[in-house]
């Protein structure tokens, strides 16, 4: 199996303040009611039932469910290993699941901007997904040669 490089986790990371910002500016808010306003009794009745959550957090609290409903297996299964090498293994399961769940929330949001008609948006963080999914390409070496390739020797 492939692993992730190092950096790709960091952009991850960096990357969940991001994706905070989209999804609080993507959630629907309720309208404030001005301090004067009469109170009728549908205002009141409607003030005291929550507000609806958006589809688009409607969609994000599944898959941070069905994000945990897996992270408990894999955390009774960590505490459960019997060698080492095995809790290393489920703890890269686990931080492949929080990756996997940060990327498909992304994908997510990129969804629901091209359905408001925010192209711009949707794109830059489409961007962002190509970057962190993409692997980074491994520089040719450089320095010495390979053995018997020296020049001068012969």
């Amino acid at each position: 199996m492939r692993q992730k490089s190092p950096s790709i986790l960091t952009i991850l990371l960096g990357t969940c303040a991001v994706s905070l910002i989209w999804t609080l500016a993507l959630a629907d808010s309720p309208t404030p009611i001005p301090a004067d306003a009469p109170e009728s009794p549908a205002q009141t009745a409607s003030a005291q039932m929550p507000d609806p959550v958006s589809p688009l957090m409607q969609e994000i609290k599944q898959t941070f469910a069905s994000q945990q409903e897996k992270m408990v297996v894999l955390e009774a299964a960590f505490a459960a290993a019997l060698s080492e090498a095995q809790a290393l293994e489920i703890q890269r399961q686990m931080q492949d699941l929080a990756v996997q769940t940060e990327l498909k929330i992304m994908n997510i949001q990129v969804r629901h901007l091209r359905q408001a008609g925010q192209e711009e948006k949707a794109a830059a963080l489409e961007a962002t997904l190509q970057k962190m999914t993409t692997p980074e390409p491994t520089p040719a070496p450089t320095g010495r040669p390979a053995p018997g390739s020296s020049p001068g020797r012969g």
